[in-house]
């Protein structure tokens, strides 16, 4: 029998091949790869997305298990934001509009320590005729400092979800 010595090709693949293991669900929890293991915080849902008759855009997430924390400073509570939460809208039009918590006069708030926290709710409310021209999805991204917030149990962070019309 000849010895076979690695080649420089196979040595190559196999320097692709065991970086990406980790992204491939070949090893870690779920079948999601050694980074979600360790950036994994925690799961949510949509509870709510409804947009009334003046245009008004209202979304719901869910905290599924414990909930998450502060989304913004309290000085009642002494505390700065610990959960940083951002959405983005996609209108008919295809343009984008990417909101954060609080921001472009929206009404964002959560439902714990008057409104600061996320216990198991944070809710997302857009200004009268938003969506008058349509809204057609829509993305949450959910983070706290050490680790990422997963939608219902996948792998995926921000899935696109669609507004009912």
């Amino acid at each position: 029998m000849r010895d076979r010595k690695p080649t420089a090709a196979s040595i190559a693949i196999l320097a692709v091949l065991i970086p990406l293991s980790g992204c491939t669900g070949l090893d870690g929890l779920d079948g999601c790869g050694e980074e979600y293991a360790e950036m994994h915080n925690g799961d949510y849902v949509e509870a709510l997305i409804d947009v009334d008759a003046q245009g008004v855009l209202t979304v719901q997430f869910q905290a599924l298990g414990s909930g998450f924390g502060f989304l913004e400073e309290s000085e009642e509570y002494q505390t700065d934001p610990d959960i940083y939460v951002s959405l983005s809208v996609e209108h008919s039009n295809g343009s984008t509009t990417q909101v954060g918590f609080n921001t472009n006069g929206w009404d964002n708030y959560g439902d714990a320590a008057g409104g600061s926290s996320w216990g198991s709710l944070v809710t997302f409310t857009s200004p009268e005729g938003f969506c008058d021209d349509g809204c057609e999805r829509l993305n949450f991204s959910g983070s706290m400092e050490y680790g990422v917030i997963y939608y219902d149990g996948t792998c995926d962070s921000s899935p696109w979800l669609n507004i009912p019309a």
